[in-house]
This record gives C-alpha cells, sequence and structure tokens, in this order.
C-alpha cells in the first residue's frame, strides 16, 4: 500500500471516528450471535448514565427495562434471521432510576459468509416525545376541567362493554346535577367550576375503578357499571352519589348546595352505547320532573 493510500485510509478513519464521537445519537456495536457490546460512544453515557466501559460486554442490558427485555431481544433475534435492519422503541432505567424511552434504528453488518455478524444501533432519546405524546392521548380523552373520561370515551366504553359482556350485567346512570345554574350565576363562573370539579371527585369516588365516571356535558355525567348482579345493585349506586353530591361544599368561602338526578337504565340484547344513552338520559329527565331519585327503565 502506498503512503498515499494509506493517508486516505488514516483520513477516512479520523473522519468516522469524528462522526461517531459528535454524533447526537448514542451509538452500539454488538456481536450478532450473543448481543455483547464492543462499541459505545459518549453518547450512550449520557442518555443511560451508564459509563462506557461498564457497557461492555453484556453491561448494557442490566440497563434494560425487565418488561421490555423479551420484546426488545426477540426483534434482534427476528432480525439476525432475516438479515433485515430493524427498529425497536423499549425502556432504559438509567443508573440514577430514571425510566427513559430509547427509540433505536439497528443496522445488519453481514460477515464474509454472508452471516449477520454485527449490529450497529443508532439509538436516540425520544422520552419526551413519549410524553407529550401521552398527555396529548390523555387531554383527547379527558375532560379539560374535571379531569374526567370525555363523552366520546364513555361512550366507547360503552360500547366496549356491551360487546364484552352479558348486556344484563351492564348499567348506565345519566346523571344530571340540580341547582348548579343558580349557583354558577349567583357567584361566577370560578365558583361553579369547582363545584362541577367537586361534584365529579363525588361522582367518580362513589363507584369501584373497574366501572367508569365521565362528564358528558355541561352538568351533565354519566357513570358505566360494569358487572352489576342486580337492578337493586345500580339503584344503590345511584342513591350513594345522590347522598355524596348533595352533602353541602364551601367554594370559596361560600356553603352552596346541589344534588342530583339521575336515570338509571339495564343494558338489552339490542342496545349499543347511544340507544342505551338515550334511555338513560330520558329516564333522567322523568326522574327531574318527579324529583324522584331513581328508576329503572329496561
Amino acid at each position: 500500500m502506498d503512503d498515499a493510500r494509506r493517508e486516505e485510509l488514516l483520513q477516512a478513519e479520523r473522519l468516522l471516528h469524528t462522526i461517531v464521537a459528535t454524533c447526537p445519537a448514542a451509538i452500539t456495536i454488538h456481536d450478532a450471535a450473543t448481543g455483547a457490546a464492543t462499541y459505545a460512544n459518549e453518547r450512550w453515557q449520557e442518555i443511560t448514565g451508564q459509563p462506557m466501559s461498564s457497557a461492555m460486554g453484556f453491561g448494557w442490558l442490566r440497563m434494560l427495562h425487565r418488561e421490555d427485555r423479551d420484546h426488545f431481544l426477540s426483534a434482534g433475534t427476528r432480525a439476525r434471521a432475516a438479515k433485515e435492519s430493524y427498529h425497536v422503541r423499549y425502556r432504559m432505567v438509567r443508573t440514577d432510576g430514571e425510566v427513559r424511552w430509547l427509540d433505536a434504528r439497528v443496522g445488519v453488518v453481514l460477515d464474509e459468509l454472508g452471516e449477520v455478524g454485527q449490529f450497529v444501533a443508532i439509538t436516540s432519546d425520544v422520552t419526551r416525545a413519549v410524553r407529550d405524546q401521552a398527555e396529548l392521548a390523555h387531554l383527547s380523552a379527558h375532560d379539560q376541567l374535571t379531569g374526567l373520561p370525555n363523552r366520546l370515551s364513555i361512550t366507547r366504553a360503552i360500547d366496549e362493554a356491551l360487546t364484552a359482556a352479558d348486556p344484563d350485567t351492564i348499567a348506565v346512570l345519566f346523571c344530571d346535577l340540580d341547582w348548579f345554574k343558580p349557583i354558577n350565576d349567583r357567584f361566577g363562573h370560578a365558583v361553579g367550576d369547582l363545584a362541577l370539579k367537586t361534584a365529579a371527585r363525588r361522582i367518580a369516588t362513589s363507584v369501584k375503578a373497574s366501572d367508569m365516571a365521565g362528564r358528558f356535558g355541561g352538568d351533565e355525567f354519566v357513570v358505566l357499571l360494569r358487572r352489576v348482579p342486580s337492578a337493586d345493585a345500580a339503584f344503590s349506586i345511584a342513591d350513594r352519589i345522590v347522598a355524596k353530591v348533595s352533602e353541602p361544599m364551601i367554594l370559596c368561602g361560600h356553603q352552596v348546595s346541589m344534588s342530583v338526578s339521575i336515570g338509571v337504565v339495564l343494558g338489552g340484547a339490542d342496545d349499543d352505547a347511544a340507544a342505551l344513552l338515550r334511555r338513560a338520559d330520558a329516564e333522567m329527565y322523568r326522574v327531574k320532573s318527579t324529583r324522584a331519585v331513581s328508576s329503572l327503565a329496561r
């Protein structure tokens, strides 16, 4: 090899070293057969907190979140068999205990026999993007004021419950607050909002974790009861909600009182969410007009 060619190769090596060292992503190289790491750049340490020397061999595996370990390793096994690059998103537990979401794009390097000899992983920290995405998903499914599931979410949940279980075990409670408007008109929207939030919390805490309470809109709330043993059980929960909501509230120094009218319906064989909600809404208005606590429509 002449000097010019040697210098050209050295220059290419220096260039590659600079690219790897300054890359904003973590770069690691692994033996494809064992998964052992043979190289990690400084960015790996910045993302994980793990010194590069500790990442070598199987040290990097200790950082994998235990719930994602099988998913991560299976992706590598499939890629090695298919001789194809792959993409995997997983969680890594930093040395300080913080959980980070990482996004790895992994290329394969074939050996002289045409088999996958090495994996080269280019890994980015996508924790902020994942959290932002989760927050957006939460916001789209929940009422901003009360934090309860919104109309779309509760409607979907009812449809899913009707499909997954015997409709006779499903109950829907349509709740409409009584005397909310006078409170809002007299004390203003700030107190009105607090009243809605307090009522929402009282309704939500009146049902089991396996059930769902959501804000349907305005001063209306819907409760989905899954696996109710009887109509009496649904009535009992409705009565509990009425009792809780009717307790006096101290809001911004003002004592206010509300109640709630509740229409209770059980699911039927031909019901979907829209039909069940229509029946529950109609029953609620019947209850409100008669000032009854609850009634049953099937």
